[in-house]
């Protein structure tokens, strides 16, 4: 089965669900979506800007898993 991906404006939603449901079952698939794109926008910019000011650190791979590891070793005892 192909998926495809369509912007459908909110006033034309329920039609095109109508459409959708005349086929049989089985030929057609509503994937339902959440539209968080926004809030997921903000969370990432908010991120950005606390990396910028120095607030937030990033780190590789290694350098988490050597604190992850060091954090356990702690917590074992």
């Amino acid at each position: 089965m192909t998926t495809i991906k369509m912007k459908v404006r909110d006033k034309s939603l329920e039609k095109f669900k109508r459409l959708l449901k005349e086929f049989e079952q089985g030929e057609v698939e509503i994937l339902e979506e959440t539209n968080d794109f926004d809030s997921v926008k903000t969370e990432i910019h908010e991120e950005l800007v606390r990396y910028d000011s120095g607030v937030a650190s990033a780190y590789t791979i290694e350098e988490a898993d050597a604190f992850l590891e060091e954090t356990i070793k702690r917590h074992e005892n």
